[in-house]
Protein backbone atom coordinates (compact mmCIF):
# COMPACT_ATOMS: atom_id res chain seq x y z
CA UNK A 1 0.00 0.00 0.00
CA UNK A 2 1.57 3.74 -0.95
CA UNK A 3 0.33 6.91 -0.05
CA UNK A 4 0.65 9.11 -3.26
CA UNK A 5 3.00 12.30 -2.81
CA UNK A 6 1.64 14.95 -1.22
CA UNK A 7 2.38 17.42 -4.12
CA UNK A 8 -0.44 15.03 -5.85
CA UNK A 9 -3.85 13.84 -4.81
CA UNK A 10 -3.56 11.95 -1.51
CA UNK A 11 -4.29 8.60 -2.73
CA UNK A 12 -3.95 4.78 -1.51
CA UNK A 13 -3.53 1.66 -3.75
CA UNK A 14 -4.29 -1.79 -3.20
CA UNK A 15 -2.81 -4.85 -4.75
CA UNK A 16 -5.80 -6.99 -5.13
CA UNK A 17 -5.35 -10.54 -6.20
CA UNK A 18 -2.31 -11.30 -8.94
CA UNK A 19 -2.59 -8.44 -10.98
CA UNK A 20 -5.01 -6.38 -10.11
CA UNK A 21 -4.79 -2.85 -8.53
CA UNK A 22 -7.40 -0.94 -6.93
CA UNK A 23 -7.08 2.58 -6.10
CA UNK A 24 -8.70 5.52 -4.38
CA UNK A 25 -7.90 9.27 -4.69
CA UNK A 26 -8.67 12.09 -2.97
CA UNK A 27 -7.63 15.97 -2.22
CA UNK A 28 -8.78 14.97 1.88
CA UNK A 29 -9.03 12.06 3.62
CA UNK A 30 -12.97 12.26 3.74
CA UNK A 31 -12.72 11.90 -0.20
CA UNK A 32 -10.62 8.79 -0.24
CA UNK A 33 -13.28 7.80 2.57
CA UNK A 34 -16.32 8.64 -0.35
CA UNK A 35 -14.35 6.42 -2.87
CA UNK A 36 -13.95 3.53 -0.18
CA UNK A 37 -18.12 3.91 -0.16
CA UNK A 38 -18.18 3.04 -3.28
CA UNK A 39 -15.70 0.32 -3.71
CA UNK A 40 -17.08 -1.48 -0.38
CA UNK A 41 -14.08 -3.58 -0.49
CA UNK A 42 -13.75 -4.69 3.40
CA UNK A 43 -10.24 -5.93 3.37
CA UNK A 44 -9.49 -2.41 1.64
CA UNK A 45 -11.40 -0.53 4.54
CA UNK A 46 -9.29 -2.68 7.25
CA UNK A 47 -5.86 -1.72 5.78
CA UNK A 48 -7.03 1.95 4.80
CA UNK A 49 -7.90 2.43 9.01
CA UNK A 50 -4.12 0.29 9.73
CA UNK A 51 -2.94 2.95 7.81
CA UNK A 52 -4.36 6.19 8.75
CA UNK A 53 -3.80 6.11 12.26
CA UNK A 54 -5.18 9.88 13.18
CA UNK A 55 -8.69 9.64 11.62
CA UNK A 56 -11.47 11.40 13.53
CA UNK A 57 -13.72 9.68 15.20
CA UNK A 58 -16.59 11.22 12.43
CA UNK A 59 -14.91 9.59 9.62
CA UNK A 60 -14.31 6.17 11.61
CA UNK A 61 -18.37 6.53 11.85
CA UNK A 62 -18.57 6.76 8.30
CA UNK A 63 -16.33 3.90 7.59
CA UNK A 64 -18.96 2.07 10.37
CA UNK A 65 -21.51 2.16 7.64
CA UNK A 66 -19.89 1.54 4.84
CA UNK A 67 -17.80 -1.89 6.04
CA UNK A 68 -21.27 -3.33 7.09
CA UNK A 69 -22.38 -2.72 3.23
CA UNK A 70 -19.98 -5.15 2.19
CA UNK A 71 -19.82 -8.62 1.60
CA UNK A 72 -16.57 -10.43 3.46
CA UNK A 73 -17.73 -11.79 6.37
CA UNK A 74 -13.90 -12.23 7.71
CA UNK A 75 -13.11 -8.70 7.00
CA UNK A 76 -16.02 -7.49 9.12
CA UNK A 77 -15.69 -9.04 12.20
CA UNK A 78 -11.98 -7.87 11.99
CA UNK A 79 -13.04 -4.43 11.47
CA UNK A 80 -15.72 -4.85 14.29
CA UNK A 81 -13.13 -6.57 16.79
CA UNK A 82 -11.73 -2.94 17.49
CA UNK A 83 -14.92 -0.81 16.94
CA UNK A 84 -17.50 -3.25 18.71
CA UNK A 85 -18.30 -0.31 21.05
CA UNK A 86 -18.77 1.88 18.57
CA UNK A 87 -21.09 0.26 15.86
CA UNK A 88 -24.51 -0.86 15.44
CA UNK A 89 -24.68 -4.29 16.81
CA UNK A 90 -28.04 -5.06 15.16
CA UNK A 91 -26.85 -4.01 11.59
CA UNK A 92 -23.72 -5.98 11.71
CA UNK A 93 -25.68 -8.79 13.17
CA UNK A 94 -28.33 -8.63 10.05
CA UNK A 95 -25.03 -8.25 7.47
CA UNK A 96 -23.46 -11.61 9.02
CA UNK A 97 -27.03 -13.25 8.51
CA UNK A 98 -27.19 -12.21 5.15
CA UNK A 99 -23.63 -13.38 4.59
CA UNK A 100 -24.63 -16.62 5.90
CA UNK A 101 -21.59 -17.63 7.91
CA UNK A 102 -22.88 -18.69 10.93
CA UNK A 103 -19.59 -19.18 12.49
CA UNK A 104 -18.38 -15.66 12.38
CA UNK A 105 -21.98 -14.63 13.10
CA UNK A 106 -21.25 -16.34 16.67
CA UNK A 107 -17.97 -15.35 17.11
CA UNK A 108 -19.37 -11.47 16.56
CA UNK A 109 -22.40 -12.61 19.02
CA UNK A 110 -19.57 -13.59 21.51
CA UNK A 111 -17.54 -10.60 21.18
CA UNK A 112 -20.32 -7.68 20.70
CA UNK A 113 -21.80 -5.34 23.01
CA UNK A 114 -25.73 -6.20 23.70
CA UNK A 115 -26.36 -8.30 20.80
CA UNK A 116 -29.66 -9.82 20.03
CA UNK A 117 -29.13 -13.51 20.85
CA UNK A 118 -32.15 -15.29 19.81
CA UNK A 119 -31.77 -13.07 16.26
CA UNK A 120 -28.48 -15.42 16.23
CA UNK A 121 -30.16 -18.28 17.55
CA UNK A 122 -32.66 -18.19 14.64
CA UNK A 123 -30.40 -17.62 11.70
CA UNK A 124 -28.69 -21.22 12.82
CA UNK A 125 -32.14 -22.48 13.12
CA UNK A 126 -32.46 -21.36 9.58
CA UNK A 127 -29.27 -22.70 8.05
CA UNK A 128 -30.56 -25.98 9.11
CA UNK A 129 -27.06 -26.93 10.44
CA UNK A 130 -27.09 -28.34 13.59
CA UNK A 131 -23.10 -29.12 14.28
CA UNK A 132 -22.97 -24.83 14.29
CA UNK A 133 -25.87 -25.12 16.96
CA UNK A 134 -23.59 -27.18 19.26
CA UNK A 135 -20.91 -24.56 18.95
CA UNK A 136 -23.12 -21.58 19.75
CA UNK A 137 -24.06 -23.65 23.20
CA UNK A 138 -20.37 -23.52 23.39
CA UNK A 139 -19.40 -20.46 22.59
CA UNK A 140 -21.66 -18.05 23.70
CA UNK A 141 -23.25 -17.42 27.48
CA UNK A 142 -26.99 -16.38 27.85
CA UNK A 143 -28.21 -18.75 24.89
CA UNK A 144 -31.82 -20.60 24.94
CA UNK A 145 -30.40 -24.16 25.62
CA UNK A 146 -33.77 -26.02 25.14
CA UNK A 147 -34.26 -24.18 22.36
CA UNK A 148 -31.09 -25.56 20.61
CA UNK A 149 -31.52 -28.97 21.86
CA UNK A 150 -34.39 -29.31 19.95
CA UNK A 151 -33.44 -28.11 16.96
CA UNK A 152 -30.22 -30.44 17.40
CA UNK A 153 -32.24 -33.62 18.08
CA UNK A 154 -34.81 -32.92 15.47
CA UNK A 155 -31.99 -32.84 12.76
CA UNK A 156 -31.29 -36.67 13.81
CA UNK A 157 -28.22 -36.29 13.02
CA UNK A 158 -25.98 -38.90 14.98
CA UNK A 159 -22.50 -36.85 14.93
CA UNK A 160 -23.87 -33.18 16.08
CA UNK A 161 -25.91 -35.58 18.76
CA UNK A 162 -22.62 -37.18 20.13
CA UNK A 163 -20.94 -33.77 19.70
CA UNK A 164 -23.39 -32.52 22.09
CA UNK A 165 -23.27 -35.08 25.07
CA UNK A 166 -19.32 -35.13 24.46
CA UNK A 167 -18.93 -31.45 25.17
CA UNK A 168 -21.76 -30.96 27.79
CA UNK A 169 -21.50 -34.21 29.57
CA UNK A 170 -20.38 -32.64 32.60
CA UNK A 171 -22.64 -29.26 32.72
CA UNK A 172 -25.50 -29.76 34.61
CA UNK A 173 -27.01 -26.96 33.16
CA UNK A 174 -27.02 -27.93 29.52
CA UNK A 175 -27.67 -31.73 29.75
CA UNK A 176 -29.65 -34.15 31.46
CA UNK A 177 -30.43 -37.78 31.41
CA UNK A 178 -32.96 -37.77 29.13
CA UNK A 179 -30.93 -35.73 26.50
CA UNK A 180 -27.90 -38.27 26.76
CA UNK A 181 -30.43 -41.16 26.21
CA UNK A 182 -32.14 -39.17 23.51
CA UNK A 183 -28.71 -38.24 22.02
CA UNK A 184 -27.48 -42.37 22.30
CA UNK A 185 -30.98 -43.46 20.53
CA UNK A 186 -30.12 -40.83 17.53
CA UNK A 187 -26.62 -42.87 17.46
CA UNK A 188 -27.81 -46.68 17.55
CA UNK A 189 -30.74 -45.78 14.79
CA UNK A 190 -28.42 -44.09 12.54
CA UNK A 191 -25.91 -47.34 12.80
CA UNK A 192 -22.65 -44.49 12.09
CA UNK A 193 -19.73 -47.15 13.36
CA UNK A 194 -17.46 -44.78 13.72
CA UNK A 195 -19.37 -42.72 16.01
CA UNK A 196 -20.41 -45.55 18.10
CA UNK A 197 -16.68 -46.18 18.62
CA UNK A 198 -16.31 -42.21 19.65
CA UNK A 199 -19.29 -42.93 22.34
CA UNK A 200 -17.63 -46.27 23.80
CA UNK A 201 -14.46 -44.21 23.94
CA UNK A 202 -15.21 -41.02 25.45
CA UNK A 203 -18.48 -41.43 26.73
CA UNK A 204 -19.45 -45.12 28.24
CA UNK A 205 -22.12 -47.29 27.64
CA UNK A 206 -19.38 -50.14 26.03
CA UNK A 207 -21.45 -53.14 26.13
CA UNK A 208 -24.36 -51.53 24.30
CA UNK A 209 -21.97 -49.93 21.55
CA UNK A 210 -20.29 -53.02 21.45
CA UNK A 211 -23.40 -55.13 20.16
CA UNK A 212 -24.51 -52.46 17.37
CA UNK A 213 -20.75 -52.76 16.25
CA UNK A 214 -21.18 -56.32 16.01
CA UNK A 215 -24.71 -56.38 14.48
CA UNK A 216 -24.16 -53.31 12.36
CA UNK A 217 -20.16 -53.15 11.96
CA UNK A 218 -17.76 -54.61 9.87
CA UNK A 219 -14.66 -57.06 11.11
CA UNK A 220 -12.22 -54.06 10.56
CA UNK A 221 -14.57 -52.20 12.96
CA UNK A 222 -15.33 -54.89 15.16
CA UNK A 223 -11.37 -55.39 15.16
CA UNK A 224 -11.14 -51.58 16.02
CA UNK A 225 -13.03 -51.64 18.81
CA UNK A 226 -11.70 -54.86 20.37
CA UNK A 227 -8.29 -53.26 19.98
CA UNK A 228 -9.11 -49.62 21.14
CA UNK A 229 -12.04 -49.82 24.21
CA UNK A 230 -11.63 -51.11 27.06
CA UNK A 231 -13.66 -53.74 29.10
CA UNK A 232 -14.84 -54.69 25.49
CA UNK A 233 -15.72 -58.93 25.67
CA UNK A 234 -12.79 -59.82 23.21
CA UNK A 235 -14.51 -63.84 22.88
CA UNK A 236 -17.44 -62.08 21.80
CA UNK A 237 -15.61 -60.16 19.64
CA UNK A 238 -13.74 -63.10 17.97
CA UNK A 239 -16.97 -65.12 17.40
CA UNK A 240 -18.58 -62.30 15.64
CA UNK A 241 -15.57 -61.62 13.09
CA UNK A 242 -15.25 -65.81 12.73
CA UNK A 243 -18.39 -65.38 11.49
CA UNK A 244 -18.10 -62.51 8.62
CA UNK A 245 -15.71 -64.91 7.52
CA UNK A 246 -13.16 -62.13 6.35
CA UNK A 247 -9.92 -64.32 6.61
CA UNK A 248 -7.82 -61.01 6.81
CA UNK A 249 -9.04 -60.13 9.84
CA UNK A 250 -9.68 -63.37 11.09
CA UNK A 251 -6.04 -63.67 11.13
CA UNK A 252 -5.80 -60.09 12.47
CA UNK A 253 -7.61 -60.48 15.38
CA UNK A 254 -6.14 -64.00 15.98
CA UNK A 255 -2.34 -62.63 15.63
CA UNK A 256 -3.40 -59.54 18.29
CA UNK A 257 -5.75 -61.33 20.78
CA UNK A 258 -4.16 -65.04 20.55
CA UNK A 259 -6.64 -67.49 22.45
CA UNK A 260 -5.86 -68.24 26.08
CA UNK A 261 -4.78 -71.47 26.21
CA UNK A 262 -6.95 -73.56 29.40
CA UNK A 263 -5.07 -76.53 30.78
CA UNK A 264 -7.10 -79.05 31.98
CA UNK A 265 -6.92 -79.82 36.40
CA UNK A 266 -5.58 -83.17 35.69
CA UNK A 267 -2.92 -81.95 33.19
CA UNK A 268 -0.59 -81.36 35.88
CA UNK A 269 0.00 -85.05 36.94
CA UNK A 270 0.33 -86.48 33.65
CA UNK A 271 3.71 -87.30 32.97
Amino acid sequence: MDKVNETKKLGISFKFGSDVEKYIYGNTIDELIDGLALIKDGKFINQFVNEFKSLTEEQLLRLDKIMVTTDSAAEIIEYAKRRKDKINTIEYQNKLIELKNMYILIRFTALAIQPNIAMTEDAIIDYGNPIVAVHLLKDIEGVNVEKMKKFIFDCKDAYSAYCLIRYFQSKEKILNMNDILEAKKILIEAKNISIIYDWAENIGDVTEMEDVTINYGTAYYMYKFANGIKNSNIEKIREAINKTGDQDMIKRFNSDFPKPIIKSFFSKFKK
